[in-house]
Protein backbone atom coordinates (compact mmCIF):
# COMPACT_ATOMS: atom_id res chain seq x y z
CA UNK A 1 0.00 0.00 0.00
CA UNK A 2 1.48 3.51 -1.03
CA UNK A 3 1.65 6.71 1.56
CA UNK A 4 -1.62 7.75 0.25
CA UNK A 5 -3.48 4.65 0.70
CA UNK A 6 -2.00 4.28 4.36
CA UNK A 7 -3.06 8.27 5.20
CA UNK A 8 -6.96 7.54 3.52
CA UNK A 9 -6.93 4.23 5.81
CA UNK A 10 -5.76 5.92 8.73
CA UNK A 11 -8.04 8.91 8.43
CA UNK A 12 -11.05 6.56 7.34
CA UNK A 13 -10.08 3.98 10.10
CA UNK A 14 -10.74 6.78 12.75
CA UNK A 15 -14.48 7.55 11.82
CA UNK A 16 -15.02 4.01 11.37
CA UNK A 17 -13.71 2.97 14.85
CA UNK A 18 -16.20 5.53 16.20
CA UNK A 19 -19.21 4.39 14.22
CA UNK A 20 -18.98 0.88 15.42
CA UNK A 21 -18.27 1.93 19.20
CA UNK A 22 -21.43 4.64 18.74
CA UNK A 23 -23.07 1.41 17.81
CA UNK A 24 -23.54 0.50 21.23
CA UNK A 25 -24.93 3.59 22.45
CA UNK A 26 -29.00 3.50 21.33
CA UNK A 27 -28.49 -0.13 23.36
CA UNK A 28 -27.52 1.09 26.18
CA UNK A 29 -30.88 3.69 25.74
CA UNK A 30 -33.50 1.24 26.18
CA UNK A 31 -34.84 2.14 28.79
CA UNK A 32 -36.02 5.45 27.44
CA UNK A 33 -35.99 3.73 23.69
CA UNK A 34 -37.66 1.21 22.29
CA UNK A 35 -36.56 -1.83 21.94
CA UNK A 36 -36.97 -1.82 18.08
CA UNK A 37 -35.62 1.51 17.73
CA UNK A 38 -32.49 0.45 19.78
CA UNK A 39 -31.81 -2.12 17.70
CA UNK A 40 -32.39 -0.42 14.02
CA UNK A 41 -30.02 2.34 15.11
CA UNK A 42 -27.69 -0.14 15.79
CA UNK A 43 -27.63 -1.95 13.04
CA UNK A 44 -27.50 1.21 10.87
CA UNK A 45 -24.49 2.49 12.73
CA UNK A 46 -22.72 -0.74 12.89
CA UNK A 47 -23.16 -1.54 9.17
CA UNK A 48 -22.09 2.21 8.44
CA UNK A 49 -18.70 1.42 10.47
CA UNK A 50 -18.14 -1.83 9.15
CA UNK A 51 -18.52 -0.59 5.49
CA UNK A 52 -16.11 2.22 6.24
CA UNK A 53 -13.70 -0.17 7.84
CA UNK A 54 -13.96 -2.12 4.44
CA UNK A 55 -13.39 1.27 2.43
CA UNK A 56 -9.97 1.31 4.82
CA UNK A 57 -9.00 -1.62 4.26
CA UNK A 58 -9.57 -1.90 0.35
CA UNK A 59 -9.47 1.65 -1.08
CA UNK A 60 -5.92 1.64 -2.57
CA UNK A 61 -6.11 1.81 -5.97
CA UNK A 62 -9.80 0.53 -6.48
CA UNK A 63 -12.54 2.60 -8.42
CA UNK A 64 -15.64 3.33 -6.15
CA UNK A 65 -17.91 1.00 -7.94
CA UNK A 66 -15.71 -1.65 -7.37
CA UNK A 67 -15.14 -0.95 -3.94
CA UNK A 68 -18.75 -0.18 -2.91
CA UNK A 69 -19.83 -3.90 -4.14
CA UNK A 70 -16.38 -5.98 -2.57
CA UNK A 71 -17.29 -3.66 0.98
CA UNK A 72 -21.12 -4.92 0.48
CA UNK A 73 -20.51 -8.43 -0.54
CA UNK A 74 -18.04 -8.76 2.85
CA UNK A 75 -20.44 -7.36 5.07
CA UNK A 76 -23.52 -9.51 4.18
CA UNK A 77 -21.21 -12.74 4.00
CA UNK A 78 -19.94 -11.59 7.66
CA UNK A 79 -23.87 -11.34 9.07
CA UNK A 80 -24.95 -14.72 7.31
CA UNK A 81 -22.09 -16.16 9.15
CA UNK A 82 -22.66 -14.90 12.44
CA UNK A 83 -26.70 -15.59 12.51
CA UNK A 84 -25.74 -18.73 11.30
CA UNK A 85 -23.06 -19.30 14.12
CA UNK A 86 -25.95 -18.19 16.78
CA UNK A 87 -27.79 -21.19 15.60
CA UNK A 88 -25.72 -23.74 15.47
CA UNK A 89 -24.49 -22.71 19.08
CA UNK A 90 -27.84 -22.43 20.66
CA UNK A 91 -30.44 -23.48 18.34
CA UNK A 92 -33.95 -21.56 18.25
CA UNK A 93 -33.85 -21.05 21.73
CA UNK A 94 -30.52 -18.74 21.56
CA UNK A 95 -32.03 -16.98 18.56
CA UNK A 96 -35.28 -16.53 20.13
CA UNK A 97 -33.60 -14.90 22.92
CA UNK A 98 -31.74 -13.15 20.92
CA UNK A 99 -34.56 -12.31 18.48
CA UNK A 100 -33.71 -8.29 17.69
CA UNK A 101 -30.00 -9.17 17.01
CA UNK A 102 -31.01 -11.88 14.93
CA UNK A 103 -33.29 -10.00 12.86
CA UNK A 104 -31.06 -7.16 12.49
CA UNK A 105 -28.10 -9.30 11.50
CA UNK A 106 -30.73 -11.08 8.82
CA UNK A 107 -31.97 -7.69 7.67
CA UNK A 108 -28.81 -6.49 7.17
CA UNK A 109 -27.07 -9.57 5.32
CA UNK A 110 -30.47 -9.06 2.81
CA UNK A 111 -29.74 -5.32 2.33
CA UNK A 112 -25.85 -5.65 2.06
CA UNK A 113 -26.31 -8.66 -0.56
CA UNK A 114 -28.73 -6.91 -2.69
CA UNK A 115 -26.45 -4.02 -2.83
CA UNK A 116 -22.90 -6.63 -3.80
CA UNK A 117 -25.48 -7.90 -6.15
CA UNK A 118 -26.76 -4.78 -7.73
CA UNK A 119 -22.82 -3.79 -7.81
CA UNK A 120 -21.99 -7.24 -9.47
CA UNK A 121 -24.79 -7.12 -11.85
CA UNK A 122 -23.41 -3.62 -13.20
CA UNK A 123 -20.04 -5.28 -13.56
CA UNK A 124 -21.31 -7.91 -15.42
CA UNK A 125 -23.61 -6.18 -17.52
CA UNK A 126 -21.24 -3.74 -18.53
CA UNK A 127 -18.43 -6.11 -19.52
CA UNK A 128 -20.79 -7.81 -21.94
CA UNK A 129 -21.96 -4.74 -23.71
CA UNK A 130 -18.52 -4.16 -23.80
CA UNK A 131 -17.44 -7.66 -25.25
CA UNK A 132 -20.87 -7.39 -27.94
CA UNK A 133 -19.67 -3.93 -29.15
CA UNK A 134 -15.81 -5.03 -29.57
CA UNK A 135 -17.42 -8.08 -31.37
CA UNK A 136 -19.34 -6.39 -33.88
CA UNK A 137 -16.58 -3.65 -34.89
CA UNK A 138 -13.64 -6.07 -34.09
CA UNK A 139 -11.83 -2.92 -32.17
CA UNK A 140 -11.19 -3.00 -28.69
CA UNK A 141 -13.11 -0.72 -26.41
CA UNK A 142 -10.80 2.65 -25.58
CA UNK A 143 -12.12 2.19 -21.89
CA UNK A 144 -11.22 -1.05 -21.52
CA UNK A 145 -14.16 -1.86 -18.90
CA UNK A 146 -13.61 -5.33 -16.91
CA UNK A 147 -10.09 -5.93 -17.54
CA UNK A 148 -8.13 -5.03 -14.87
CA UNK A 149 -10.10 -5.94 -11.97
CA UNK A 150 -10.75 -10.22 -13.26
CA UNK A 151 -10.39 -11.28 -10.05
CA UNK A 152 -12.68 -8.70 -8.08
CA UNK A 153 -15.80 -10.92 -9.58
CA UNK A 154 -14.86 -13.89 -8.26
CA UNK A 155 -14.23 -12.89 -4.50
CA UNK A 156 -17.54 -10.91 -4.48
CA UNK A 157 -19.11 -13.61 -5.84
CA UNK A 158 -17.37 -16.28 -3.75
CA UNK A 159 -18.60 -13.85 -0.80
CA UNK A 160 -22.03 -13.36 -1.64
CA UNK A 161 -22.42 -17.33 -2.00
CA UNK A 162 -21.39 -18.27 1.53
CA UNK A 163 -23.89 -15.94 2.56
CA UNK A 164 -25.99 -17.64 0.70
CA UNK A 165 -25.35 -21.43 1.67
CA UNK A 166 -25.06 -20.45 4.90
CA UNK A 167 -28.87 -19.47 4.79
CA UNK A 168 -29.29 -22.87 2.79
CA UNK A 169 -27.12 -25.14 5.42
CA UNK A 170 -27.98 -23.54 8.84
CA UNK A 171 -31.58 -22.02 8.29
CA UNK A 172 -32.91 -23.71 5.48
CA UNK A 173 -34.11 -20.92 3.58
CA UNK A 174 -33.66 -22.99 0.02
CA UNK A 175 -35.15 -20.07 -1.79
CA UNK A 176 -31.35 -19.14 -1.41
CA UNK A 177 -30.32 -21.50 -3.80
CA UNK A 178 -32.06 -19.56 -6.92
CA UNK A 179 -29.47 -16.68 -5.82
CA UNK A 180 -26.74 -19.02 -5.97
CA UNK A 181 -27.30 -20.50 -9.40
CA UNK A 182 -27.49 -16.18 -10.62
CA UNK A 183 -24.45 -16.00 -8.74
CA UNK A 184 -22.53 -18.84 -11.02
CA UNK A 185 -24.39 -17.83 -14.25
CA UNK A 186 -23.15 -14.23 -12.97
CA UNK A 187 -19.59 -16.05 -12.60
CA UNK A 188 -20.00 -17.81 -16.12
CA UNK A 189 -20.38 -14.44 -17.77
CA UNK A 190 -17.37 -12.84 -16.15
CA UNK A 191 -15.26 -16.04 -16.80
CA UNK A 192 -16.15 -15.67 -20.45
CA UNK A 193 -15.76 -11.58 -21.10
CA UNK A 194 -14.29 -10.30 -18.32
CA UNK A 195 -10.80 -10.77 -19.73
CA UNK A 196 -11.79 -9.06 -23.66
CA UNK A 197 -13.05 -10.51 -26.41
CA UNK A 198 -9.91 -9.67 -28.87
CA UNK A 199 -6.50 -10.48 -29.48
CA UNK A 200 -3.86 -8.95 -31.78
CA UNK A 201 -3.65 -11.14 -35.06
CA UNK A 202 -0.73 -11.99 -37.07
CA UNK A 203 -1.34 -9.72 -40.25
CA UNK A 204 -1.93 -6.79 -37.72
CA UNK A 205 -5.71 -5.54 -36.62
CA UNK A 206 -7.74 -8.24 -34.39
CA UNK A 207 -9.46 -11.19 -34.29
CA UNK A 208 -12.15 -12.76 -31.99
CA UNK A 209 -11.14 -15.47 -29.10
CA UNK A 210 -13.46 -18.43 -28.37
CA UNK A 211 -15.46 -16.25 -25.88
CA UNK A 212 -18.94 -17.03 -27.60
CA UNK A 213 -18.32 -20.83 -27.02
CA UNK A 214 -16.44 -20.80 -23.66
CA UNK A 215 -19.39 -19.11 -22.71
CA UNK A 216 -22.13 -21.73 -24.41
CA UNK A 217 -20.00 -24.40 -23.00
CA UNK A 218 -19.99 -23.44 -19.18
CA UNK A 219 -23.16 -22.15 -19.02
CA UNK A 220 -24.73 -25.25 -20.36
CA UNK A 221 -22.58 -27.36 -17.51
CA UNK A 222 -23.32 -24.99 -14.27
CA UNK A 223 -27.26 -25.22 -15.61
CA UNK A 224 -27.54 -28.94 -15.73
CA UNK A 225 -25.09 -29.27 -12.69
CA UNK A 226 -28.10 -27.06 -10.70
CA UNK A 227 -30.90 -29.51 -12.44
CA UNK A 228 -29.08 -32.58 -11.75
CA UNK A 229 -28.26 -31.34 -7.90
CA UNK A 230 -31.84 -30.56 -7.32
CA UNK A 231 -33.16 -33.90 -9.00
CA UNK A 232 -30.42 -35.81 -6.50
CA UNK A 233 -31.85 -33.92 -3.35
CA UNK A 234 -35.42 -34.34 -4.25
CA UNK A 235 -34.73 -37.92 -4.20
CA UNK A 236 -32.68 -37.81 -0.85
CA UNK A 237 -35.79 -36.26 0.42
CA UNK A 238 -38.67 -38.42 -0.60
CA UNK A 239 -36.39 -41.33 0.11
CA UNK A 240 -36.17 -40.26 3.66
CA UNK A 241 -39.50 -40.11 4.03
CA UNK A 242 -40.24 -43.31 2.95
CA UNK A 243 -38.32 -44.50 5.50
CA UNK A 244 -40.21 -42.54 8.13
CA UNK A 245 -44.01 -42.18 7.21
CA UNK A 246 -44.42 -43.24 3.05
CA UNK A 247 -48.13 -41.61 3.42
CA UNK A 248 -46.01 -38.40 3.30
CA UNK A 249 -45.11 -38.94 -0.26
CA UNK A 250 -48.86 -38.22 -1.36
CA UNK A 251 -48.66 -34.66 -0.73
CA UNK A 252 -45.39 -33.86 -0.33
CA UNK A 253 -43.58 -31.26 -2.47
CA UNK A 254 -39.56 -30.98 -2.78
CA UNK A 255 -38.96 -27.31 -4.63
CA UNK A 256 -36.78 -24.97 -4.64
CA UNK A 257 -38.65 -21.73 -5.21
CA UNK A 258 -37.10 -19.64 -7.83
CA UNK A 259 -35.57 -22.13 -9.53
CA UNK A 260 -38.33 -22.19 -12.60
CA UNK A 261 -38.07 -18.43 -13.20
CA UNK A 262 -34.63 -18.65 -12.70
CA UNK A 263 -33.84 -21.31 -16.02
CA UNK A 264 -36.33 -19.46 -17.87
CA UNK A 265 -33.82 -16.21 -18.00
CA UNK A 266 -30.78 -18.82 -18.44
CA UNK A 267 -32.35 -20.81 -21.22
CA UNK A 268 -33.56 -17.54 -22.85
CA UNK A 269 -29.86 -16.46 -23.09
CA UNK A 270 -28.65 -19.69 -24.27
CA UNK A 271 -31.13 -19.98 -27.21
CA UNK A 272 -29.34 -16.82 -27.98
CA UNK A 273 -26.18 -17.58 -27.62
CA UNK A 274 -27.23 -20.68 -29.97
CA UNK A 275 -28.53 -18.44 -32.30
CA UNK A 276 -25.69 -16.31 -32.31
CA UNK A 277 -23.46 -19.24 -32.95
CA UNK A 278 -25.15 -20.14 -36.09
CA UNK A 279 -25.41 -17.05 -37.62
CA UNK A 280 -22.49 -14.88 -36.84
CA UNK A 281 -18.79 -15.23 -39.23
CA UNK A 282 -18.05 -18.86 -37.50
CA UNK A 283 -14.41 -18.00 -39.26
CA UNK A 284 -13.24 -15.17 -37.24
CA UNK A 285 -12.02 -17.88 -34.65
CA UNK A 286 -10.29 -20.89 -34.63
CA UNK A 287 -13.48 -23.46 -33.89
CA UNK A 288 -14.49 -23.74 -37.53
CA UNK A 289 -17.91 -24.23 -39.02
CA UNK A 290 -18.49 -27.68 -37.99
CA UNK A 291 -17.37 -27.62 -34.49
CA UNK A 292 -19.15 -25.08 -33.34
CA UNK A 293 -22.65 -26.35 -34.82
CA UNK A 294 -21.85 -29.81 -32.60
CA UNK A 295 -21.23 -27.48 -29.54
CA UNK A 296 -24.07 -25.79 -30.40
CA UNK A 297 -26.04 -28.87 -30.67
CA UNK A 298 -25.35 -30.86 -27.89
CA UNK A 299 -25.53 -27.70 -25.54
CA UNK A 300 -29.16 -27.14 -27.15
CA UNK A 301 -29.76 -30.52 -26.43
CA UNK A 302 -28.76 -31.30 -23.07
CA UNK A 303 -30.05 -27.92 -22.16
CA UNK A 304 -33.43 -28.77 -23.33
CA UNK A 305 -33.73 -32.12 -21.61
CA UNK A 306 -32.80 -30.68 -18.34
CA UNK A 307 -35.61 -27.84 -18.97
CA UNK A 308 -38.21 -31.05 -19.38
CA UNK A 309 -36.52 -32.61 -16.41
CA UNK A 310 -38.07 -29.71 -14.30
CA UNK A 311 -41.19 -29.49 -15.99
CA UNK A 312 -41.89 -33.16 -14.50
CA UNK A 313 -41.50 -32.01 -11.38
CA UNK A 314 -43.57 -29.12 -11.48
CA UNK A 315 -45.17 -27.32 -14.02
CA UNK A 316 -44.34 -24.45 -15.49
CA UNK A 317 -45.33 -22.80 -18.95
CA UNK A 318 -41.77 -20.75 -19.38
CA UNK A 319 -39.76 -23.22 -18.79
CA UNK A 320 -41.84 -25.66 -21.39
CA UNK A 321 -41.42 -23.11 -23.83
CA UNK A 322 -37.54 -22.29 -23.52
CA UNK A 323 -37.15 -26.29 -23.83
CA UNK A 324 -39.20 -26.18 -26.47
CA UNK A 325 -37.11 -23.32 -28.56
CA UNK A 326 -33.82 -25.29 -27.37
CA UNK A 327 -34.77 -28.12 -28.97
CA UNK A 328 -36.27 -26.54 -32.07
CA UNK A 329 -32.65 -24.76 -32.45
CA UNK A 330 -30.95 -28.09 -31.95
CA UNK A 331 -32.37 -29.48 -34.55
CA UNK A 332 -31.39 -26.64 -36.81
CA UNK A 333 -27.87 -27.21 -35.73
CA UNK A 334 -27.41 -30.57 -36.24
CA UNK A 335 -28.81 -30.54 -39.86
CA UNK A 336 -25.78 -27.77 -40.01
CA UNK A 337 -23.49 -30.18 -38.87
CA UNK A 338 -24.32 -33.01 -41.49
CA UNK A 339 -24.54 -30.26 -43.94
CA UNK A 340 -22.17 -30.10 -46.80
CA UNK A 341 -19.43 -27.80 -45.91
CA UNK A 342 -16.01 -27.18 -47.14
CA UNK A 343 -13.02 -25.49 -46.13
CA UNK A 344 -13.82 -22.11 -48.26
CA UNK A 345 -14.91 -18.81 -46.38
CA UNK A 346 -17.82 -18.34 -44.53
CA UNK A 347 -19.16 -15.74 -47.50
CA UNK A 348 -19.28 -18.50 -49.52
CA UNK A 349 -20.71 -21.07 -47.16
CA UNK A 350 -23.70 -19.43 -45.34
CA UNK A 351 -26.16 -20.75 -48.23
CA UNK A 352 -25.24 -23.99 -47.24
CA UNK A 353 -25.59 -23.51 -43.97
CA UNK A 354 -29.41 -21.79 -44.48
CA UNK A 355 -30.52 -24.64 -46.74
CA UNK A 356 -29.28 -26.67 -43.91
CA UNK A 357 -31.11 -24.84 -40.69
CA UNK A 358 -34.09 -24.09 -43.50
CA UNK A 359 -34.25 -28.30 -43.63
CA UNK A 360 -33.63 -28.31 -39.89
CA UNK A 361 -36.84 -26.10 -38.76
CA UNK A 362 -39.07 -27.68 -41.90
CA UNK A 363 -38.19 -30.89 -39.98
CA UNK A 364 -39.32 -29.59 -36.46
CA UNK A 365 -42.50 -27.69 -37.88
CA UNK A 366 -43.66 -31.06 -38.26
CA UNK A 367 -42.14 -33.45 -35.90
CA UNK A 368 -44.29 -30.73 -33.36
CA UNK A 369 -47.76 -30.82 -35.62
CA UNK A 370 -47.14 -34.84 -34.80
CA UNK A 371 -46.23 -34.63 -31.32
CA UNK A 372 -49.42 -32.55 -30.56
CA UNK A 373 -51.77 -34.79 -32.84
CA UNK A 374 -50.11 -38.04 -30.74
CA UNK A 375 -50.53 -36.06 -26.96
CA UNK A 376 -54.47 -35.79 -28.16
CA UNK A 377 -54.74 -39.12 -26.03
CA UNK A 378 -53.74 -37.28 -22.91
CA UNK A 379 -56.51 -35.44 -22.76
CA UNK A 380 -59.57 -35.63 -20.79
CA UNK A 381 -62.31 -34.79 -22.39
CA UNK A 382 -60.27 -31.64 -23.65
CA UNK A 383 -58.32 -31.09 -20.19
CA UNK A 384 -55.52 -31.76 -19.88
CA UNK A 385 -54.17 -33.71 -16.32
CA UNK A 386 -50.33 -34.59 -17.90
CA UNK A 387 -48.26 -32.41 -18.76
CA UNK A 388 -47.58 -34.10 -22.67
CA UNK A 389 -51.58 -33.08 -22.13
CA UNK A 390 -50.23 -29.55 -21.06
CA UNK A 391 -47.57 -29.15 -24.07
CA UNK A 392 -49.94 -29.59 -27.14
CA UNK A 393 -50.89 -26.16 -27.26
CA UNK A 394 -47.29 -25.43 -27.09
CA UNK A 395 -45.94 -27.70 -29.37
CA UNK A 396 -49.25 -26.16 -32.25
CA UNK A 397 -47.75 -22.51 -30.97
CA UNK A 398 -43.95 -24.33 -31.58
CA UNK A 399 -44.63 -25.63 -35.24
CA UNK A 400 -46.03 -22.21 -36.32
CA UNK A 401 -43.29 -20.58 -35.03
CA UNK A 402 -40.50 -23.41 -36.57
CA UNK A 403 -42.68 -22.88 -40.02
CA UNK A 404 -41.59 -19.32 -39.78
CA UNK A 405 -37.89 -19.32 -39.35
CA UNK A 406 -37.82 -21.70 -42.46
CA UNK A 407 -40.12 -19.58 -44.77
CA UNK A 408 -37.96 -16.57 -43.13
CA UNK A 409 -34.61 -18.32 -43.94
CA UNK A 410 -35.95 -19.17 -47.64
CA UNK A 411 -36.59 -16.12 -47.95
CA UNK A 412 -33.11 -14.73 -47.18
CA UNK A 413 -31.75 -17.27 -49.65
CA UNK A 414 -33.64 -16.05 -52.10
CA UNK A 415 -32.28 -12.64 -51.92
CA UNK A 416 -29.29 -13.18 -51.05
CA UNK A 417 -27.27 -13.00 -54.40
CA UNK A 418 -28.33 -9.83 -54.85
CA UNK A 419 -27.37 -8.18 -51.65
CA UNK A 420 -24.47 -5.84 -51.85
CA UNK A 421 -22.17 -7.37 -49.42
CA UNK A 422 -22.58 -10.73 -51.25
CA UNK A 423 -20.07 -11.69 -53.91
CA UNK A 424 -20.90 -15.38 -54.86
CA UNK A 425 -23.50 -16.61 -57.21
CA UNK A 426 -24.62 -19.30 -55.41
CA UNK A 427 -26.40 -20.71 -58.39
CA UNK A 428 -24.92 -24.22 -59.51
CA UNK A 429 -27.13 -27.19 -60.02
CA UNK A 430 -26.96 -28.79 -56.41
CA UNK A 431 -27.03 -25.79 -54.39
CA UNK A 432 -30.35 -24.83 -56.86
CA UNK A 433 -31.47 -28.46 -56.29
CA UNK A 434 -31.32 -28.64 -52.51
CA UNK A 435 -33.16 -25.34 -52.20
CA UNK A 436 -35.63 -26.37 -54.20
CA UNK A 437 -36.23 -29.93 -52.64
CA UNK A 438 -36.67 -27.98 -49.04
CA UNK A 439 -39.00 -25.72 -49.95
CA UNK A 440 -41.13 -28.38 -51.40
CA UNK A 441 -41.17 -30.58 -48.20
CA UNK A 442 -41.63 -26.97 -46.17
CA UNK A 443 -44.97 -26.67 -48.26
CA UNK A 444 -45.83 -30.01 -47.84
CA UNK A 445 -45.29 -29.66 -44.24
CA UNK A 446 -47.29 -26.44 -44.22
CA UNK A 447 -50.11 -28.20 -46.07
CA UNK A 448 -50.27 -31.16 -43.70
CA UNK A 449 -49.93 -28.57 -40.69
CA UNK A 450 -52.97 -26.92 -41.95
CA UNK A 451 -55.74 -30.26 -42.41
CA UNK A 452 -54.43 -31.46 -39.34
CA UNK A 453 -54.40 -28.18 -36.75
CA UNK A 454 -56.85 -26.64 -38.62
CA UNK A 455 -55.03 -23.02 -38.46
CA UNK A 456 -55.47 -20.81 -41.13
CA UNK A 457 -51.44 -19.04 -40.47
CA UNK A 458 -50.38 -22.09 -42.17
CA UNK A 459 -52.18 -21.44 -45.19
CA UNK A 460 -50.11 -17.77 -45.56
CA UNK A 461 -47.31 -19.14 -44.68
CA UNK A 462 -47.92 -21.56 -47.65
CA UNK A 463 -47.89 -18.72 -50.40
CA UNK A 464 -45.11 -16.85 -49.13
CA UNK A 465 -43.05 -20.01 -49.01
CA UNK A 466 -44.30 -20.15 -52.68
CA UNK A 467 -43.31 -17.43 -53.48
CA UNK A 468 -39.96 -17.75 -51.77
CA UNK A 469 -39.36 -21.04 -54.14
CA UNK A 470 -40.14 -18.95 -57.32
CA UNK A 471 -37.79 -16.22 -56.57
CA UNK A 472 -35.25 -18.08 -55.97
CA UNK A 473 -35.17 -19.62 -59.41
CA UNK A 474 -36.08 -16.30 -61.04
CA UNK A 475 -32.91 -14.75 -59.13
CA UNK A 476 -30.66 -17.34 -59.79
CA UNK A 477 -31.13 -18.54 -63.43
CA UNK A 478 -30.89 -14.35 -64.54
CA UNK A 479 -27.54 -14.62 -65.18
CA UNK A 480 -27.98 -18.14 -67.76
CA UNK A 481 -31.06 -16.05 -69.01
CA UNK A 482 -29.44 -12.88 -70.13
CA UNK A 483 -26.49 -14.75 -71.71
CA UNK A 484 -28.60 -16.88 -73.59
CA UNK A 485 -30.40 -13.75 -74.72
CA UNK A 486 -27.14 -11.77 -75.38
CA UNK A 487 -25.92 -15.25 -77.87
CA UNK A 488 -28.97 -15.27 -79.46
CA UNK A 489 -29.06 -11.50 -80.60
CA UNK A 490 -25.16 -11.37 -81.14
CA UNK A 491 -23.78 -14.17 -82.53
CA UNK A 492 -20.72 -13.18 -82.87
Amino acid sequence: MTSSGVVMSLSIGMPAGMLLIGAFVPLLLRRWVSEAKAWVGFGVLANAGLALVGVAVYSDGMDTLSLMGLVCSGVAAMWAVVRGGMRLAGGAGLASRWGHFDQTAWISSLTMSVLGGAVLAVMVGGASVTAVMETLARVPAADGVGRPLGALAHVMALLLAVGCTVRVLVMGEVGQVAWIYGLAVALVFWRAVGGGVLTPAEGGGYRLTDWSMRLLIELTVVHIGFVATFWGYRINRRWRAAQVDPMTLVGAKVDWPGMGSAACVVGALLMLIVTVQLTAPFDATTWGIRRQAIVATVCAVGTGMSMFALIGHRWHAGVAEVGLGLVTLSAAAGCVVVSPLSDTSLREQFPVVFNAMMFGFAFMAAFWVWLGRVWDQQLDEGRAWTNGGRLIPLTQRYAFFSACLAVGLGGLMAMWPVLRSVAVEDDTLGRMSAAVAVHLLLLLVLLWGRRTIGRSSFGGLTLLTIGSMLGFVIVRSQPHVSTTVQGMILPW
